[in-house]
């Protein structure tokens, strides 16, 4: 992976930024607006360093697609002030994953798998916004090691260089903590079912998975660290059926 110049505009902000975020979710007086738009404005910047890396999908209908399904499940979420954008990556991992203030990013070989399946992968796109709306993303970015790097204010490239990709890598491969993942699961099942789609397409997900043996398509590496497939969906069947139901 090539490091020099790729990082040198994300570097020179980074720090300035990571402090900014920080302060502004720890001090009394930053509001929610305030927060949400630093968050965003930390976000753009590792998704602009993460798309140097990597190849975007030249699929324009299947880009329009998730789009289209990322924008509907958007329209309903109640009462969150983020803006989402939705990006679809060319790789062999099947996964998906979200940057903090609302950049998502679903492989094309997980569109593949689930076979395009409107449910499904409405649920896993609700699935990564849900770690956006319940803070999960940037409570373990600013919990994160190698942001004490950058917020030291060492110099521009090298060392800062390294703790950006290190960053991005932590939160692109890495699992969140269990409740986070229970958590994200009924959120993306609970938002799926509230733009109209159908929130069992969760459970069928990962059955699917699990029938899989999570081992094909880089499904096993990326969910190592997740909550057993078959532990998903005991809470997740009970969980929809409980929203469903109620009137």
């Amino acid at each position: 992976m090539q490091t020099e110049g790729i990082f040198s505009e994300v570097g020179s902000r980074m720090g300035s930024m990571f402090l900014r975020t920080r302060w502004l979710y720890k001090s009394l007086t930053g509001g929610e607006s305030e927060q949400i738009a630093a968050e965003r404005q930390m976000g753009r910047h590792l998704a602009k360093a993460y798309l140097d890396q990597i190849v975007l999908d030249e699929d324009e209908i299947a880009l329009r697609w998730v789009e289209w399904l990322g924008r509907k499940l958007e329209s309903h979420l109640t009462s969150d002030k983020r803006d989402f954008s939705f990006y679809v990556v060319k790789a062999q991992e099947a996964n998906a994953f979200a940057l903090p203030g609302g950049f998502i990013f679903v492989t094309r070989a997980l569109l593949d798998l689930c076979q395009f399946e409107t449910n499904e992968v409405a649920c896993v796109l609700g699935h990564e916004m849900g770690h956006v709306v319940r803070l999960h993303a940037i409570n373990r970015l600013l919990t994160n090691k190698l942001v004490h790097l950058i917020t030291r204010r060492v110099p521009v490239g090298g060392v800062v260089s390294s703790a950006v990709i290190g960053v991005i890598g932590d939160l692109v491969e890495k699992g969140y903590s269990r409740e986070n993942e229970f958590e994200a699961d009924i959120f993306g099942a609970r938002l799926a079912w509230a733009s109209g789609f159908e929130p069992f397409g969760a459970v069928r997900f990962f059955r699917r998975l699990a029938e899989m043996g999570g081992n094909q398509g880089g499904v096993e590496a990326y969910f190592s660290s997740h909550p057993s497939f078959s532990d998903r969906i005991k809470a997740l069947g009970p969980a929809i059926r409980d929203f469903v139901d109620t009137p």
